[in-house]
């Protein structure tokens, strides 16, 4: 058995495919560049869900998908996973713009991810996890508009879950109370994980120390610094984890990679700065290495992993 073995991590969130496209700049109007593109599985979730499947985790994904090619593809690669397929909508797919510095550009079509449903979680797999991870919250907009983040982290917390939600960043705004929303989902959330933009942006302040300062009155708090590592903030302790420079390879998914480590350390120890430092690890070996190439949805050799 994998000495990393822990049971069992339960995920729900988005799953789509990620085109990775590699540029020194972005192009100017009226030009045509040339670069590769390298697909991937990515989401969320789903990435959070594979790296922690890599790492020996007993862990379940629950997630939406198209009924099309890119979905098969998805299924055929994805053991630890249980999908639901739509007819009417095509599985979601990120077009990824990553710069030598490590900086990232994104747009998404969030296709099935829109109609992930409460329906979709079974209270069995709940019942039998230690962890429960969302992903995707922006992501899976009926999910979110029908109170299942809410629901879903008030029955883990009744029943003794350890539980973490990776927010990624508000594309819609924050009209309509959405704010105030999810501040109210994070009275059962354990840990909350995000960058320093997106905890500032929902703290609604330019300062990172304010915004942790205010969001750990909520919950308690894993922050993606980049080449920094990662800041942990709860009412009682606040520790700045440091991590090993590097050059940036693949810094699309960094962040759910970091996650993956962190839970499976924290499941291990129950020592969260020692799942800091876990995670460091796992999101630098991430970053420091060229993505795998997929082609739709199959390695470049044929193999499937």
């Amino acid at each position: 058995m994998n000495e990393n073995f822990v049971q069992s991590v339960y995920a729900i969130g988005d799953a789509n495919w990620d085109a990775l496209v590699a540029l020194n700049s972005m192009p100017e109007e009226e030009k045509q560049i040339v670069t590769d593109v390298t697909w991937v599985p990515g989401g969320e979730a789903q990435n959070t869900a594979r790296k922690l499947y890599e790492l020996g985790a007993n862990v379940k994904l629950i997630a939406a998908i198209g009924n099309d090619e890119l979905g098969d593809q998805l299924v055929e690669i994805s053991p630890f996973a249980e999908f639901t397929r739509f007819k009417e909508r095509k599985t979601g797919l990120t077009i990824a713009f990553t710069f030598k510095d490590g900086s990232r550009s994104f747009i998404t079509d969030r296709g099935a991810n829109e109609l992930l449903s409460w329906d979709q979680v079974n209270k069995t797999d709940l019942e039998k996890s230690k962890f429960v991870f969302k992903g995707g919250y922006w992501h899976n907009k009926k999910f979110r508009e029908d109170g299942g983040d809410k629901k879903l982290f008030k029955i883990a917390k009744d029943l003794g879950k350890t539980t973490g939600l990776n927010l990624g960043w508000n594309y819609e705004g924050w009209d309509d109370g959405k704010r105030d929303k999810l501040l109210d989902i994070l009275e059962n959330v354990d840990y909350l994980f995000l960058n320093e933009e997106e905890a500032k942006d929902l703290a609604n302040t330019d300062s990172l120390g304010r915004a942790v300062d205010y969001l750990a009155d909520y919950t308690t708090l894993i922050v993606h610094v980049g080449e920094e590592g990662c800041l942990f903030k709860s009412k009682q302790l606040e520790a700045s984890v440091p991590v090993e420079p590097v050059i940036p390879e693949n810094p699309v998914g960094a962040g759910d990679a970091f996650n993956a480590g962190f839970i499976l350390e924290l499941l291990k120890t129950n020592d969260p700065i020692k799942a800091c430092k876990y995670g460091n690890i796992i999101g630098r070996n991430h970053v420091s290495k060229p993505p795998v190439n997929y082609m739709g949805g199959r390695l470049l050799n044929g193999a499937i992993p």
